[in-house]
């Protein structure tokens, strides 16, 4: 047995399992990415702000979310958080850093 209550609407929501490495990882490229839109903002070239909300929500977010939340926790026995893993970390977390280039 895996030792994990059945999956419901509030363990859905209140499951989290943190990651220290991908917690480190994410804050490190965040700061990496701040940097660099500071010396571009510095040297007088737009840098929207929707480029940052995406890079931040869109691509690091749902680094967390996938990695970090229940989806990650009730992954290891049921099919369909695995799947919507793979899905948001193939499908979802390029468009969002993409889109924050």
């Amino acid at each position: 047995m895996t030792g994990l209550e059945p999956l419901t609407v509030g363990r859905f929501f209140g499951s989290w399992d943190f990651d220290p490495w991908v917690a480190a990882a994410c804050v490190l490229t965040l700061a990496a990415y701040l940097f660099g839109v500071r010396r571009v903002r510095r040297h007088g070239a737009p840098w929207p702000a929707v480029r940052i909300l995406s890079f931040t929500l869109l691509g690091l977010g749902v680094v967390v979310l996938a990695t970090m939340s229940s989806l990650a926790v009730y992954s290891r026995v049921l099919l369909w958080p695995m799947a919507l893993r793979v899905t948001l970390l193939l499908a979802i977390v390029p468009v969002g850093l993409g889109l924050g280039d």
